[in-house]
C-alpha cells in the first residue's frame, strides 16, 4: 500500500467527498459546537476510516474512506469546548478525529522489534483494528516492524505493520526500543531468571532482544547473562 503524493492543489491529491451546502455559522447540536473549518486536513493514513452521518458519530453509514487516498479536506468541525471530536468531509459525512492516522514508513530507528510474548495476538488488515484476519503464531515472540501508525494529532502509537498489510494493535503487544536507560544497581539476570549481578553504570544501553521469564518481559543488554526487566528502564533519563 502506497501513500498518495502530497497535494499540489485543492482537489488534485486531497480526498474530496461530495460537498453539499454547508452552514457557515457556528451552531450547537447536542452539546457539540459545529463550526466551519479553514485549511484543515484529515489524515486517514490510507486506512478504511468509518464514515458517520452525524457529528456525534453515533450513526454509522457503513461506508469507509477510500484507502487509495491519505489526506482529506475538512469542511466543518465538531468541538466539545476546544477539543475537536469529529470532522465533516462534506455533505454531512463525518469521521472521528480519533480515527486519524499518520504512518511512519520503514523500520523506525528507535524501535528494535515487536514482542508478542508467545501470545496469539490478533492480526488486522488495517491500523484501526476493524477487520481481523488472523492471529500471530504463538511459537514466535519477536517480530520485525515494517511501519508504525500513530494517532492523528497526538502521535501516540496506534498499530504496527509486520508485513503485507498485517497490523497488530499497540495495546496487544510490547514495542521494544533499540536502546533504553537503566540505572546503576538494577539487577541483571540469566535467561532462566536467576540474579547474577547488577548494572554498574546509569546510562543508555543498546538492546539486542527480548524474552519472557515468569510472565514478565526481559531485554538483553549483551550476553545471555545480561538480561534486565524491561519495565525497570525508561526512554529518557529521569
Amino acid at each position: 500500500m502506497k501513500l498518495s503524493k502530497r497535494f499540489m492543489g485543492l482537489f488534485v491529491a486531497l480526498g474530496a467527498l461530495i460537498i453539499g451546502t454547508q452552514p457557515v455559522n457556528a451552531a450547537v447540536e447536542n452539546n457539540l459546537t459545529i463550526q466551519p473549518a479553514t485549511n484543515i486536513i484529515f489524515s486517514s493514513g490510507n486506512q478504511p476510516t468509518p464514515i458517520y452521518s452525524d457529528p456525534e458519530t453515533n450513526v454509522a453509514t457503513k461506508q469507509h474512506l477510500n484507502t487509495g487516498i491519505s489526506e482529506w479536506k475538512v469542511i466543518r468541525e465538531a468541538r466539545i469546548q476546544d477539543h475537536i471530536v469529529a470532522q465533516d468531509l462534506g455533505d454531512n459525512q463525518w469521521v472521528k478525529t480519533a480515527d486519524g492516522v499518520n504512518l511512519s514508513l520503514g523500520q523506525p530507528t528507535r524501535f528494535l522489534e515487536v514482542f508478542s510474548a508467545a501470545k496469539p495476538v490478533p492480526i488486522y488488515s488495517d491500523a484501526l483494528g476493524l477487520n481481523k484476519i488472523g492471529e500471530l503464531n504463538p511459537s514466535i515472540s519477536e517480530w520485525r516492524i515494517l511501519r508504525v501508525a500513530y494517532g492523528s494529532g497526538t502521535y501516540s502509537t496506534r498499530a504496527i505493520e509486520l508485513g503485507q498489510n498485517q497490523w497488530v494493535l499497540f495495546k496487544d503487544v510490547t514495542l521494544i526500543n533499540d536502546s533504553y536507560y537503566f540505572k546503576a544497581g538494577e539487577p541483571l539476570y540469566d535467561r532462566l531468571g536467576h540474579t547474577i549481578g547488577a548494572i554498574t553504570a546509569t546510562m543508555n544501553y543498546k538492546i539486542f532482544g527480548a524474552l519472557t521469564i515468569n510472565g514478565e518481559t526481559y531485554v538483553k543488554l549483551g550476553t545471555n547473562n545480561q538480561w534486565v526487566k524491561y519495565r525497570s528502564g525508561s526512554l529518557f533519563l529521569s
